[in-house]
């Protein structure tokens, strides 16, 4: 479970940038709608199913440092954002 919550990363990714902008893709909106839902089943978060909070925290942790990470390697040494 806690890998799962790792590999949702890159929702976090789409978040900032909805923060750090004005307004988000109506692809983008779709895509995280798409995400969290598929994540929500994958967990069986609907029937009640036992978590560890250490698990669910480490696995948080894991998941900001990975989109830092994935949003550092986009930024030029210069600051600037680099082009696609």
């Amino acid at each position: 479970m806690a890998l799962l919550l790792e590999y949702t990363a890159p929702v976090l990714v789409v978040a900032w940038l909805w923060a750090s902008t004005v307004a988000a893709p109506a692809t983008s909106r779709w895509s995280v709608a798409i995400a969290i839902a598929g994540i929500m089943l994958v967990l069986d978060v609907f029937s009640g199913a036992h978590s560890n909070l250490v698990g669910i925290a480490w696995a948080s942790a894991a998941r900001i440092c990975a989109a830092v990470l994935r949003d550092v390697d986009e930024v030029s040494a210069d600051g600037s954002r680099k082009e696609a």
